[in-house]
Order: structure tokens, then sequence, then C-alpha cells
């Protein structure tokens, strides 16, 4: 069994013969085979899909022997599984799973070659890395870096954080009715008798901070 990769994307301003190819691709249980065949995986195609990202290029080509021209023409060795579509006005939304890695090279190929406008975000917290797409720009952070990932996905809200406690205007926090510590940063706080600062999540414009479990086991409550 493979680490799993999260992956949503998003096609802008689609045509009526992309959705069309889109629904087609996602009904044959190919959804990459059917957009970007191995048969057209030449050296020339595959090596355009890497720009000047020589080192990566050269990464992904000494894996072919094992995993096939995929692993460079799609960036993951098997097909997208788990494939669901909701198509609004203006844009076709895509979620997908795809064995240890994003599909970046597919994206490329899809906007090289089709004129495809996406943008695409990305999950593998098993591995620890977590990105973003933007037609052709692709960012990656550490997923466990909590201040890293709220800025990059413009959100206060981390998946591994879910226990919620309240700020106040001095920057106490309470939780459960009891002061636990003080904030240091925007995603740092110093609980009570502890040295070491943890991270941390601010909710609703600095008004409460989300607390990992294993992070309250090791409170001192005052």
């Amino acid at each position: 069994m493979p680490n799993y990769c999260s992956n949503q994307m998003v096609i802008n301003n689609p045509n009526e013969d992309v959705r069309a190819l889109i629904r087609e691709a996602v009904a044959s249980d190919q959804f990459f085979a059917s957009l970007f065949p191995v048969e057209e995986m030449t050296d020339e195609v595959l090596e355009g899909l890497y720009d000047d990202d020589e080192v990566g290029y050269k990464m992904a080509s000494d894996m072919v022997s094992h995993y096939g021209k995929q692993i460079v023409g799609w960036g993951t060795k098997w097909d997208a599984c788990d494939v669901e579509v909701d198509e609004h006005e203006d844009k076709v939304v895509l979620s997908f799973l795809t064995a240890y890695s994003p599909p970046i090279p597919f994206y490329e190929r899809m906007r090289k070659e089709h004129g495809w406008s996406i943008q695409a975000s990305y999950e593998e917290g098993g591995m620890d890395f977590a990105g973003k797409y933007d037609n052709g720009k692709n960012t990656t952070i550490e997923f466990s870096d909590v201040a890293a990932y709220c800025e990059l996905f413009q959100t206060d809200e981390h998946p591994n954080y879910n226990e919620f406690a309240d700020v106040n205007e001095d920057g106490q926090i309470h939780y459960d009715g009891q002061f636990i510590g003080v904030l240091i940063s925007k995603y740092e706080w110093l609980p009570c008798g502890e040295e070491t600062m943890n991270a941390c999540v601010l909710q609703d414009n600095g008004r409460s901070v989300s607390l990992s479990e294993w992070d309250l086991e090791d409170l001192v409550v005052m």
C-alpha cells in the first residue's frame, strides 16, 4: 500500500469541449491515462514538462526502469484513484488520490498542450509535505510546519490541530475554563511551566488558538 497524496485540481473557465473531455476521463476510471497516455510520452515531451528543472527530470528519469514512464509524465507511478468531480459555472473542481506524490508533470502537460488554467493543492501528512500549484508555479512546504501551512493555504486551521482555547486581550490562553499559557506570537504559545514553545493556530482574528491533543497532555495547568 502506498502513502496516498490528497489532491484538489481546479480548472478555471473551461469550455464545453474541456468539460466533456474531463467527464469522459473520469468515467473511464483512468483519468491520467485518458488525458495523457503513456504512448505520448516521448523523451522530448517529458523533458519539456520540467522546464529548467534538470535535477527533477533526472531524478524522475532514473525511476523509469522501476515504475515506467508515467513516473516522469504524471509525477506518480499509478493513475489517480477515488476521483470526484464538481462542475461550476466558471470552473471544474476535481479531487483525487495519488501514490506518494502530486501529479505536477501532468498539470504541466495539460497547461502546455491544452492551454488549461490550473490551480491545485496537495497534502501528504505521512511524508510531511503539502503544497500548491498555480499555472506552472509549484510551492511545497512541510506539512507539520503550522505557520507555513496557514500562510500558504490562507487559513487559520491546520488538520492536526482540532482542540480550541480562548485568548484574552492580554494574550492569556484559557482552555476549558483554566489558564494554561501565554501567547508568544501568532503561531506560538508558551505553556505554564514549560520552557519550550508549541505551535498553535489562531482562530477568529486572534481570539482563540487551536491546540493538539499531545500538547494538552504536556501542559501544566495553573
